[in-house]
């Protein structure tokens, strides 16, 4: 460095010999530049020269005509030089090796611009994670935008800040694309702002997708449900995959069929012995297919906010249509799977959907099915509004059937006949068209529902599957109340799975939102010992205590197993008795006589 010229600058030649501005030496030419016309402010250039670095001009920059020097570099630990002799390039290590202090690190980056070869760029960085700098150097004149390599539209591209960006992720966690738009417009200027609600939207695009990246370790084609299918289709050689089957028929749809082991041991423990019902509906617009999901409930611990048992999801079948074939697929499905647990006190609950009810006949035949109380009610009260009966009889009609004393709580055959023929007259004389809804398929649904034998001291009639429209109303929640593409309903219902078993473990050391019923209490340890437990063991435990059936206190069986009757639940007391049925005893106390003196 110096501050008087010997020669004038090679980019103005404004200065003359006598010139004592701050200038730089080109290491290659031997000419010297002004650092303003580098431009260099003063704290870089004393940096440069207390670096001690070597500086090319533009000219050996770019062109390298002028300069035929040598360049440092560094191989296996050793530093040295490339000399060219006869067009043969040499490395020849330096004969003192700098010491690590003496070594300031250079990276270079040279583009080109595609609309002009003669504008050029040079991007250097030095000083490394110590005292770094970094240094543009432009050649040429600017050609001005151009526009973006994949865009339709001749018009010039600028990029938006990534500030801008990184605050529209951020928006686009809660709000629309479009108030996303609205808010980033009238917040930033006009060329740092989003360029069109495109771009909102493709932003929001590319997050989710790099989201399910994330999530599943690869991106995953989402054109259409075949895509879907496809990708899903992946997941079935994988051994923890929720996805058990994919169902492809000639004409239709495909079906999924997806569960998981723990699923299927809770339906042999808890459903095949009689302690639960299996819950099963159909529910609609959770992604562009029906969703049809068992439910039942954990007996084993409670709700610690309600003290009942909680609703767990069972196998789900995800499907087109709704007929006996497609339904006969799923059911006999877990068939094979519970194949040799005896299915006799298994008991299936549903609504008056006929090819449901005649697959699940078809696949259990030694089961029961059991009609939900309040959809025949439901479906009987709408039939009575499209015959415009009027609300007072309307009102008559279904407590006749449905009331506390209607045909559904009928004591005996006699007693079912006789209100059966006396509801037959009322509906007569309001409308022929219920009449025979109810003489060819209501009083029929009805009978079969009084005649149902369920499990003895579990279950009372009539019985509701509010158990499966709580669930559906779980999974609407998850989804946020709008329709999902497959993949996503596929991972939700997933993620729901794990987590309800997931609070089931956590029952063990009494966290979470389960606590353990009193049949199981004796699974129950502290947060220290489960802390002490290897993996093995943690996991054994929760397999005895899924597996656990605890012995049934509301009935009694005989001495050789053949007889089982429900115990007395009144014990012979009083009604409002509250001491024990023993007399109570009385203390008599013995009297003395006194005798009076005269």
């Amino acid at each position: 460095m110096s501050e008087e010229m010997k020669y004038p600058c090679i980019k103005c030649t404004e200065c003359t010999d006598d010139c004592v501005i701050d200038a730089i030496q080109c290491t290659g030419c031997e000419k010297w530049v002004h650092t303003k016309c580098v431009p260099m402010s003063d704290v870089l250039l004393q940096k440069w020269s207390d670096a001690n670095l070597s500086f090319l001009c533009e000219n050996c920059c770019f062109t390298n005509e002028e300069f035929d020097g040598v360049k440092s570099l560094k191989r296996k630990d050793t530093f040295g030089v490339i000399k060219t002799e006869k067009g043969k390039k040499n490395f020849i290590p330096l004969e003192n090796q700098p010491a690590p202090d003496e070594v300031v690190e250079l990276i270079r980056n040279y583009s080109t611009s595609k609309k002009d070869s003669s504008y050029k760029r040079r991007v250097s960085w030095i000083g490394g994670d110590t005292n770094p700098i970094a240094i543009v150097e432009y050649i040429g004149i600017f050609p001005g935008l151009s526009a973006h390599g994949n865009t339709k539209k001749d018009t010039e591209y600028l990029r938006t800040p990534a500030t801008v960006m990184t605050e529209m992720s951020d928006l686009l966690q809660k709000e629309t694309p479009l108030n996303v738009y609205n808010k980033l417009t009238l917040k930033h200027d006009e060329l740092s702002g989003p360029t069109s609600r495109r771009q909102v939207h493709d932003k929001k695009y590319r997050d989710k997708k790099n989201q399910r990246k994330n999530d599943c370790g690869q991106y995953m084609s989402r054109g259409n449900i075949a895509d879907h299918i496809n990708e899903i289709d992946k997941k079935l050689s994988e051994q923890d995959s929720i996805v058990k089957s994919i169902i492809r028929d000639h004409g239709k749809a495909p079906c999924l069929i997806m569960y998981t082991e723990q699923q299927l041991e809770d339906i042999k423990t808890l459903c095949c012995s009689g302690q639960s019902i299996v819950g099963i509906d159909k529910t609609f617009n959770l992604c562009d297919m029906h969703v049809t999901a068992l439910c039942f409930k954990q007996t084993a611990v409670n709700m610690e906010s309600t003290s009942e048992h909680p609703i767990f999801l069972g196998p789900v079948f995800i499907h087109d249509n709704s007929d006996f074939e497609c339904f006969t697929n799923f059911f006999n499905h877990l068939k094979v799977k519970l194949r040799g647990i005896d299915t006799s006190k298994l008991v299936f609950g549903t609504d008056e959907e006929v090819g449901l009810i005649n697959a699940v006949k078809e696949a259990f035949p030694q089961s029961r099915t059991i009609l939900c109380t309040r959809h025949l009610r439901q479906n009987a009260k709408q039939k009575l509004i499209d015959d415009a009966v009027n609300k007072k009889d309307r009102d008559v009609i279904l407590d006749s059937i449905f009331g506390n004393s209607g045909l559904l709580t009928a004591d005996d055959v006699i007693c079912f006949e006789a209100k059966s023929d006396e509801i037959s007259k009322k509906t007569m004389e309001s409308t022929n068209t219920f009449n025979r809804y109810f003489e060819n398929r209501l009083k029929n649904n009805i009978q079969q529902l009084w005649e149902t034998d369920l499990p003895e001291g579990h279950f009372d009639k009539p019985w509701t599957n509010n158990n499966s429209e709580s669930l559906n109303h779980v999974l609407k929640r998850s989804i946020a109340w709008e329709s999902k593409p497959l993949l996503d309903l596929v991972q939700i219902i997933e993620d729901a799975i794990k987590t309800q078993y997931k609070d089931l473990l956590r029952s063990i050391v009494s966290t979470g939102q389960y606590r353990l019923a009193s049949t199981h209490q004796h699974f129950t340890i502290s947060k220290t010992i489960w802390i002490n437990k290897t993996s093995e063991e943690r996991q054994r435990l929760f397999n005895r205590f899924r597996r656990f059936v605890p012995k049934d206190n509301k009935v009694s069986i005989s001495s050789d197993g053949k007889m089982t009757v429900i115990k007395p639940r009144s014990l012979g007391k009083k009604i409002g008795q509250r001491k024990r049925k023993i007399n109570e005893r009385t203390t008599s106390f013995k009297r003395t006589k006194t005798s009076s003196e005269p």
